[in-house]
């Protein structure tokens, strides 16, 4: 009975190689390809959303432009009514 022992740590010792290499094979580079593919997602995000905040801050920026250059031409109408007015009343 000893002799059917021997055999089964050899044979134990080859399937714990065969698995860890398997695994080394199989899982490692799975491991590798998505953390870059995590890696890549990331900075493409990042990069868009820089994009959209830029967007935004142009898009603000001329609705800015827009509301400042009305509110000048109200000032300037009132102005100019305030002027005809004066100079007719006196």
């Amino acid at each position: 009975m000893s002799e059917g022992k021997v055999p089964r740590r050899h044979h134990g010792r080859i399937l714990t190689s065969l698995m860890l290499l398997l695994f080394a094979v199989g899982v490692v580079p799975l491991l590798g390809t998505s953390w870059n593919l995590v890696r890549q997602s990331r900075e493409s995000l990042e990069y868009d959303q820089k994009v959209i905040q830029l967007d935004k801050a142009r898009s603000l920026s001329q609705q800015i432009a827009i509301y400042v250059q009305s509110l000048r031409s109200h000032v300037a109408a009132i102005a100019r009514t305030l002027e005809v007015g004066g100079a007719s009343g006196t």
